[in-house]
């Protein structure tokens, strides 16, 4: 019995993702991810070169976090 509300009776292969003006193939998510926080990441580390607020550290230590977990992710997909 197919449902058709559940999400994976959609066909991956079809999907795209839209980022603003960029078309994002399922394949290249993790690299999208991995830019996006490593962009975050330096952002947030010029907030800590200027001052040293909790919640600067904090969000530095979250998005070094993911990055890692998405850099672990995506090399195990190659």
């Amino acid at each position: 019995m197919k449902d058709d509300n559940s999400i994976l009776s959609t066909d991956c292969k079809e999907e795209k993702y839209y980022f603003y003006n960029l078309i994002i193939e399922p394949h290249n998510i993790l690299l999208y991810l991995l830019c996006i926080i490593d962009f975050k990441l330096n952002e947030v580390l010029c907030i800590l070169q200027k001052s040293s607020s909790v919640s600067a550290q904090e969000y530095f230590c979250d998005y070094f976090l993911c990055y890692i977990k998405y850099l672990l992710i995506l090399k195990k997909k190659t």
